[in-house]
């Protein structure tokens, strides 16, 4: 369905109205918090006609805002033209911030959706808001009834990654992993962060652009661990492999049902790569230990077999560039 930006934002804001809201952010985000995302999560894109890879929408009921930093000002000027949603440059001293903005609007209620945004950012936005009598609703969801033509989930294989390339089997992996939350005093730990995932059950994929990952959450605790991804992504070999390294696959959409059953448990949750969707289904008497995820330090530092794999990337890569330029 071809429609025009405009129609898009009265759409918009037409579900804004239904839902009491007096203003929306949207950002370019998607529920892993991932830099780059599949085509079915980029709704700011689809909202303001700015196709740039970063930047924030803010909708109000008469006017809206899209703030970009320096790479995309001529860009954004330009996309933007006769939308109606002007543009701030977020990367100067003087812009004002998406949230002052809002404010300045007198917007009582202000819609997000928290699968979009971090633990740390709804914090954060929750606390500015309500110093300035505002509310936020992070439940705020008009996908369906706004964005027609959304693309369709994707589909791609995730596949497993060889050891002979990883250096390192998922079960050793997970011992280290469990060994590190134990000596914190932690039983369990959901992931989101799709490179955390590839890494720690050795898998890949290719539903991101340029972009080696599996769209899947992941959870682990000392004696289990499971898989949460649409079945049809799996193999029957992936499937065999992971239950024989202990990790159970589920639906893609199941881990908020899955954490709703926890009871007295200590959960870390790295609240920078954690939704607050997913947080917010974590039942009250759990005990939640804010950290960064220790996979974040065990991925960076390389075994043996992963340097050698980067000297080999360099090589080719010379090769390459040099008969170019010959």
């Amino acid at each position: 369905m071809n429609t025009s930006i405009s129609d898009r934002l009265s759409l918009l804001r037409k579900e804004m109205g239904n839902n009491g809201l007096n203003a929306c952010i949207i950002p370019t985000s998607d529920p892993h918090q991932s830099e780059y995302t599949a085509e079915c999560w980029k709704f700011r894109e689809y909202i303001s006609g700015f196709t740039g890879s970063a930047g924030t929408l803010v909708v109000g009921l008469d006017d809206a805002g899209l703030w970009v930093d320096s790479r995309y000002f001529l860009q954004a000027e330009a996309e933007l033209k006769g939308s109606g949603i002007n543009m701030f440059k977020s990367s100067l001293a003087e812009t004002i911030t998406p949230e002052a903005w809002i404010a300045s609007k007198d917007a009582r209620t202000v819609g997000l959706d928290g699968a979009m945004f971090s633990m740390k950012e709804v914090q954060y936005l929750t606390e500015y808001f309500n110093r300035n009598n505002s509310h936020i609703d992070a439940t705020f969801n008009p996908y369906h009834s706004v964005w027609q033509d959304r693309p369709a989930f994707p589909k791609g294989e995730i596949y497993l990654f060889s050891e002979g390339y990883a250096g390192e089997s998922i079960e050793s992996k997970l011992e280290r992993v469990r060994a590190e939350l134990s000596q914190k005093g932690i039983d369990a730990m959901p992931l989101a962060a799709l490179d955390e995932i590839a890494w720690l059950f050795n898998l890949r994929g290719s539903d991101i652009e340029y972009n080696p990952v599996g769209i899947c959450f992941a959870f682990v605790d000392q004696k289990s661990a499971c898989l949460f991804a649409d079945p049809d992504k799996l193999s029957d070999s992936t499937r065999s492999r992971l239950k024989s390294a202990g990790i159970e696959t589920a639906g893609y959409d199941e881990l908020p049902a899955h954490l709703k059953k926890m009871k007295g448990i200590r959960l870390l949750i790295d609240k920078t790569r954690i939704n607050q969707t997913i947080c917010s289904s974590i039942p009250a008497g759990n005990n939640v230990f804010e950290a960064t995820s220790p996979i974040t330090r065990m991925k960076a530092l390389k075994n043996e077999i992963e340097i050698a794999g980067f000297r080999n990337a360099m090589i080719k890569d010379g090769i390459a560039l040099t008969r170019f330029w010959k």
